[in-house]
């Protein structure tokens, strides 16, 4: 029996803008084609982009619905334009596995090609078989944050009916992308200028449950309660394969992961296996983050006190003046 599936059963799709600066979206193109030469590419983006000399089987150009909100802060949100331009790349996908990546993402090997072949154990999960996500862009709701059912959205593999069944879910709606405007945000709220409903990782995971009938019981991106946590852990262990993304073998070119990036708020694969674990195994990957942690506390400190040394050097050399 084969230990790695053929490149040629997975179809790319790569969403999202094209992204010129730095060549992202080229090089994200090129690097699964380096990798997964077999596998068809499909480029989902939008009508009037610029898409010549870039590598991929079929392109898809479909009209942009636009962002016309603010997501928090100042960044607007773009999730329905992510829900657009995913779902018409993976309904194209004919081939047994499909995997969903961002447009400025890059691919470093073709791990994949052994990750797919462990989605399909048998589970009772809501999908036919566990999706692949990135652990290290997932919120840990028993982190700081305590957001629930929070995946990465920067990239899903897995069999492609399960990824078409996940994306067939509609747009989010005007009141709920301006939701806290009208309703009052928790004191406790993590992120106090956050806008819309849901966050927009929550929002694709509760839109799917919604339309499944799921009793999820999250009102809100920060509504939180014991009931909801075991249901979420439920959720994540049944139905989804948290990996780290230098074990799947991706990295984002916009926030790329590296040795002295400290994922706190994330999960790490050790966390979410454990969800399913009646006795903990030991996690080296939250022992380093708590040490980085740790280590970036003295470093300020450190800075605090070089910074106050010379301030008191330079007044002591004025007087003597």
């Amino acid at each position: 029996m084969s230990l790695i599936i053929n490149s040629k059963d997975i179809t790319f799709a790569v969403q999202g803008p094209i992204i010129t600066k730095d060549s992202q979206t080229r090089h994200c193109l090129s690097s699964v084609r380096k990798y997964y030469p077999k596998s068809k590419i499909i480029l989902s983006t939008w009508k009037g982009s610029q898409i010549d000399d870039l590598d991929y089987d079929e392109v898809i150009l479909s009209d942009d619905p636009g962002a016309k909100h603010i997501y928090f802060k100042s960044y607007i949100n773009n999730l329905n334009r992510m829900i657009v331009s995913t779902k018409a790349g993976v309904l194209k996908s004919n081939t047994k596995y499909t995997v969903k990546i961002r447009t400025d993402m890059i691919v470093l090997n073709s791990n994949l090609l052994h990750l797919l072949l462990n989605i399909e154990k048998p589970h009772n999960g809501l999908f036919d078989s566990r999706i692949i996500i990135p652990s290290n862009w997932s919120k840990n709701p028993d982190r700081h944050e305590k957001m629930l059912f929070h995946p990465s959205d920067f990239l899903y593999a897995g069999l492609t009916k399960d990824l078409k069944d996940l994306f067939s879910i509609p747009l989010m709606a005007e009141d709920d992308m301006t939701w806290f405007k009208k309703n009052k945000i928790p004191s406790n709220a993590a992120i106090p200028s956050f806008i819309p409903r849901y966050a927009n990782e929550q929002y694709v995971m509760i839109a799917y449950l919604n339309k499944k009938n799921f009793d999820h019981g999250l009102n809100h991106v920060f509504d939180y309660s014991k009931k909801a946590h075991i249901t979420h852990n439920k959720f994540f262990f049944e139905n989804l394969l948290l990996k780290h993304a230098k074990n799947i073998g991706v990295n984002s070119q916009k926030y790329p992961y590296k040795w002295s990036v400290n994922c706190n708020e994330a999960y790490t694969e050790m966390e979410v296996l454990n969800l399913g674990n009646k006795i903990k195994k030991i996690d080296c990957e939250r022992l380093y983050y708590n040490f980085l942690t740790i280590f970036k506390f003295i470093l300020k400190i450190l800075e605090r006190i070089t910074i106050g040394f010379t301030k008191k050097k330079i007044l002591r050399l004025n007087k003597t003046k």
